[in-house]
């Protein structure tokens, strides 16, 4: 990913699409619009390394079929963990209520992660993969 500093004055290439925020969900929106040929910018306030800190999360169903559909899920399936479930806990680990997702198709309802492993993988693809459409 290149840098432009904008207070530079230098002249900045015309893009299709400019993505706000170079997180999880800026990066998938930048490999599908890449995919689909179109020339974006990023921008993100962050340094790089920041985005990497160490935090949990989920993904939905939809989310693994966006993956498959980049053709990345495979190389990502090993990172996973499938959730049928989901447990509301108070400090003391007290359960709350449980909330169950059915499984409605073929993909468990909800995938837990560990963030930065994926987000580092998207980043990765981007940077391989681009054919000069990503900035």
């Amino acid at each position: 990913m290149k840098g432009y500093n904008i207070e530079e004055g230098i002249e900045l290439p015309e893009f299709d699409l400019v993505i706000i925020g170079y997180g999880m969900v800026g990066s998938i929106a930048a490999l599908l619009a890449v995919k689909n040929r179109l020339r974006v910018a990023v921008l993100e306030i962050r340094k790089t390394n920041d985005l990497y800190v160490p935090k949990a999360g989920r993904l939905d169903a939809e989310v693994i079929r966006i993956f498959e559909e980049l053709g990345i899920k495979e190389d990502l399936e090993h990172k996973l963990k499938p959730l049928e479930g989901t447990q509301v806990t108070d400090k003391n680990n007290k359960v709350i209520f449980d909330i169950c997702h059915p499984r409605v198709d073929t993909y468990a309802p909800m995938y837990g992660i560990y963030q930065p492993e994926i987000q580092f993988f998207l980043h990765k693809k981007l940077e391989k993969e681009n054919e000069g459409y990503f900035t």
